[in-house]
Formats: C-alpha cells, structure tokens, sequence
C-alpha cells in the first residue's frame, strides 16, 4: 500500500534563517587599524575581527563577532574610517531555509504544516520538509507570497545560501494498493512495465498498467502483485542492457 501524492511545484532560492544572519558595526567612528579575519573564515562568538581606533578617545578597540559561523562580507580595509555600514557579515551556514514564490491564485495549496520536496535546479540533493510559516503581504514586484521551509543542519548540508532551488509542495495524498515509484516504469517496445525479480539475479519484463499518477509516485492496477520485489532505482539500467542484448 501506498500515497499517490498530488504537488504544487514552485521556485525560489535558499537562505539564511533570519536570526543565523549578523551584521557586525563598529560602534565608534574611527580608523581600522587591523583586520584579522577574510571572507570563508571560521569564527567563534565574541572573536575579534577587526581593531578600530575611536575618533574621540583615541583608543584602540576590538570589532567582535556576537554569533559563531563563517564571514560571508567584508567590507573594510585597514585605513578605512568606519562608519553606519556594517564591515562584516556572519552566518551559520548550518541553518538555512527555503523561499518558495506562491501565486495567488495557489494560496490556498500552499500552507504551513505542508510537506514539501526541496531540490537544486539539477534535481539532485533532494530534501523532505515542511513549510512553516507563509508571508502574510505579497512582494511587490513578482506579486507573490513567500512560503518558507525550515532546514535542518544535516538537511542543508549540501545547499548554500543564494541557491536557486525547486520545491514541490505536497497537497493531496491518495492510497492506492500498489504504488512504485515513476522511475520504476518504463517501456519496453511499446508497452509500460516494470523490471521483477524472479530468481535472485534474474528478473523480467512484467507488463502493468497504470492508475492514478502522482508527482514520484505511480499506481499500478494490474500487473503487480503486493509482495513483488522490483527495480525501483535505475531501472533504466537494466532498459538500457536489454536493448543492447546482454541481458533478457
């Protein structure tokens, strides 16, 4: 038994949760007289990043960061005189979450408690979430609400903030008897089937047909059995040797 999923694919890009995210100023106008840390720096809480001379005291004193991650800006040089602009930029690569763009007229698929699928634009690096939270006022320019999903910090381990992903929401979930995935399907001199095992390195061709079909799901009608072991990875491997007639 399975869920035949029905999605709502949206866009949007990878970044830092809000409070992953600091800004370092110097709270006293003055020259740098030091720089000790560059972009891609690891740093820790309350280490010093740079060393400022205050205008009016005349006192040297330490720039230092309020959370541990890595310098994602800097924008100071010794000699420099600072100002309002921050000289830094700290995150926490490790918590991150996705912006998804709903339209408006998918507002109502596109909700917090949802599951949604986070992938690059290649389709790789695959991650199960949920949306938690939707932006209560559209943005201005694309007309859209913003839908985030939190990661965790094994979850974003392979995506980076800036990263233009794809994220298909998960809105309805049918059972069905049998469900393989799509990638388990495929077709073999015109008709649709799926590789079985029949002995422990033998398998074959089983005709099936196919019911509803979700987003990474399919349902089969006929053709399968509940206990049937199939190729569900790669399948089109195993397409690929029998078309070249090493394999029956």
């Amino acid at each position: 038994p399975g869920a035949i999923e029905e999605t709502l694919n949206l866009t949007g890009r990878i970044m830092l949760q809000p409070s992953a995210r600091a800004e370092v100023h110097a709270p006293y106008a003055g020259p740098v007289r030091a720089v000790l840390r560059n972009v891609g720096d690891q740093v820790r809480r309350g280490e010093t990043l740079a060393r400022v001379e205050s205008a009016e005291s005349l006192q040297t004193y330490a720039i230092v960061t309020p959370i541990a991650g890595v310098v994602l800006d800097r924008q100071t040089n010794i000699g420099d005189v600072t100002s309002d602009q921050p000289l830094f930029v700290v995150g926490v690569l490790s918590r991150l979450q996705a912006e998804l763009n709903v339209a408006m007229r998918a507002i109502g698929r596109g909700q917090s408690g949802h599951r949604v699928f986070i992938a690059g634009l290649d389709g790789a690096s695959r991650i199960e979430a949920q949306i938690t939270s939707v932006l209560p006022t559209a943005d201005a320019h694309s007309q859209t609400l913003i839908a985030r999903a939190t990661l965790s910090a094994s979850q974003g381990s392979v995506l980076r903030p800036g990263m233009a992903v794809r994220g298909a929401v998960v809105t309805t979930a049918q059972q069905a008897e049998i469900v393989v995935p799509r990638d388990a399907v495929q077709t073999v001199e015109g008709r649709t089937v799926v590789f079985v095992r029949v002995a422990e390195e033998t398998f074959e061709v089983r005709p099936v047909i196919l019911g509803r079909v979700g987003a990474n799901q399919v349902e089969i009608t006929a053709g399968l059995a509940p206990g049937d072991v199939y190729v569900s990875e790669n399948a089109f491997l195993v397409k690929a040797e029998i078309g070249a007639g090493s394999a029956s």
